[in-house]
């Protein structure tokens, strides 16, 4: 098995300066990430919550992705938080409101729901829906750190039954 390589700067540096990156540095570092061979660049989130200014890459919205030079060999991943999904009274209408009607229509090839273990068995709807929509769907399961090996295991045993591709640590 090949390994996939996933760049998160963008997406984790954004905590520094609000996710507020001028779209010459983002060209610019896509274009080095795809000379380095690098699979995948996590460009940042996808989010409904907008309480206070945040760039561009905490939302990471399509019509923002379209301004951007993505070199063909680099897929496109955003994350979402796992709190806004279980807090909403419909995951799949927000998901919906999130995402296109299909991956054809947008620039993201790949979601990352981060999860703490209470939220993992409460986001799987959401998971199978971005799925439906063609979208490579994985879970970061945050903080294992803190958790025994059987609760790890059953929790895998969870996301087996979704339509995850990949679970991170």
């Amino acid at each position: 098995v090949q390994p996939i390589i996933l760049d998160c700067t963008l997406r984790d540096g954004g905590y520094y300066n609000k996710w507020d990156f001028p779209s010459e540095i983002i060209d610019s570092y896509l274009y080095a990430m795809s000379k380095v061979n690098v699979d995948v660049v996590e460009i940042g989130f996808r989010s409904k919550l907008n309480t206070e200014y945040k760039g561009a890459c905490a939302y990471s919205r399509e019509d923002f992705l379209a301004t951007l030079d993505i070199p063909s060999n680099l897929l496109i991943s955003v994350m979402l938080n796992a709190s806004e999904l279980v807090s909403s009274e419909d995951q799949i209408s927000l998901i919906d409101d999130l995402f296109p009607v299909s991956v054809e229509y947008s620039k993201v090839d790949i979601v990352r729901i981060a999860c703490n273990h209470i939220e993992v068995a409460n986001v799987l709807q959401s998971v199978n829906r971005l799925s439906e929509l063609g979208y490579r769907v994985a879970i970061n399961l945050m903080q294992v750190f803190s958790m025994t090996e059987d609760l790890i295991s059953d929790l895998i045993a969870i996301i087996n039954t979704s339509k995850a591709e990949v679970v991170y640590f």
